[in-house]
């Protein structure tokens, strides 16, 4: 399972990067970004067995085993951070 759930891991901080230096979505407003990253989020769910605890339509919390990644745009600023619990 950890083997499965690191190499998610670096799949999605590779993608939430990707997604953070793209030039069409920094010209977009916050919100369509943050739009983009709870459905890849519901879509991560799919793959893995995660709680995904979407806050608003703006902000989730997704846990993985002992993994915590924050996605928040409520405020326009992009905000994501992880850490284990």
């Amino acid at each position: 399972m950890q083997k499965t759930i690191t190499k998610y891991q670096s799949r999605f901080d590779r993608l939430m990067k990707s997604i953070e230096k793209d030039k069409i979505l920094k010209k977009m407003p916050g919100n369509h970004t943050a739009g983009i990253a709870v459905q890849m989020i519901k879509d991560l769910k799919r793959y893995l067995k995660v709680n995904v605890d979407i806050r608003s339509e703006h902000s989730a919390y997704i846990t993985i085993g002992k993994w915590v990644i924050y996605v928040d745009n409520s405020t326009g600023e992009r905000l994501i951070d992880s850490w284990e619990e």
